[in-house]
């Protein structure tokens, strides 16, 4: 299953749900991209992405309300994503996203 294009995502974390898009692009079974989110505090290219079979993952670095690294683990099912996101100290919250 092909994860390119843009995904709408909902990201959880300890202050509520935060929203905004992310776009992807694989190489075999490396992933790239980068999220915006609907604020405009958050602008970053992914890194250490990677792609194996649904399985998605990668990490993006924030700066606001904090700095920290989220890393994210997600399934691919058919237009739609789901799954963790670790956000550093604070923990791990759902994810999940719809293709745009």
């Amino acid at each position: 299953m092909k994860a390119d294009g843009t995904w709408r995502l909902a990201i959880g974390t300890p202050v509520g749900k935060q929203y905004g898009n992310l776009t992807l692009r694989t190489d075999g079974k490396i992933l790239d991209g980068r999220f915006q989110d609907d604020d405009g505090d958050i602008d970053s290219e992914l890194f250490e992405g990677s792609v194996d079979g649904t399985e998605l993952t990668w990490k993006f670095k924030i700066t606001k309300p904090v700095k920290m690294t989220l890393t994210f683990w997600t399934t691919l099912a058919d237009d739609a994503m789901s799954g963790k996101v670790k956000t550093g100290v604070f923990g791990k919250f759902a994810v999940t996203g719809t293709r745009v």
